[in-house]
């Protein structure tokens, strides 16, 4: 028996225990962790030490463990997880949908450039205006916000662009 920390107290529980015995979370267990992939096996017990599955906060932590193990894309990564989610193990075999990337090549200078057709940027537009010129409101600024007006500052915390050409929040 091992000591392993609740995903959502962070209190040290008994890796044999069907739920956290401070909060009642509940842990589900994945039974396999070797999945072939396109062919090639994968042992994700390094990935999921603990065998549990990942919360709906840490999705996209396993999905990135996935992709960096596999190379697979995002699409066919959160497919897998999705089988395990419902099955509680990952399938003896899995076959992606797209072709599988180089990990080694997502963090090349080529790509953090621009200089790759593959990579698109995502520009948000204004819906009044149309300029692409908007940026995200940050966590910061809302936190900021509603501690400087309170009640007042909901309408604009419910925003996720502000454009800086008109200055409209949406």
């Amino acid at each position: 028996m091992a000591l392993i920390k609740c995903p959502e107290c962070g209190k040290e529980i008994s890796n044999k225990s069907e739920a956290c015995i401070h909060c009642g979370f509940p842990l589900i267990y994945i039974a396999n962790k070797k999945c072939a992939v396109n062919g090639t096996v994968y042992d994700f017990e390094e990935e999921f030490p603990v065998i549990m599955l990942p919360s709906i906060e840490e999705y996209s932590g396993a999905v990135g463990m996935i992709r960096r193990k596999t190379g697979m894309g995002i699409s066919d990564a959160c497919d897998l997880i999705e089988i395990v989610r419902q099955e509680k193990a990952f399938p003896e075999s899995f076959t992606t949908e797209f072709a599988l990337e180089d990990p080694s090549t997502w963090d090349s200078p080529a790509l953090s450039t621009g200089d790759s057709p593959s990579i698109s940027t995502v520009s948000v537009k204004c819906p009044y205006c149309q300029s692409g010129n908007t940026n995200r409101i940050s966590g910061l600024s809302k936190a900021v916000d509603t501690a400087l007006f309170g009640v007042f500052s909901v309408g604009r915390n419910s925003k996720n662009y502000h454009c800086n050409s008109c200055g409209a929040d949406f």
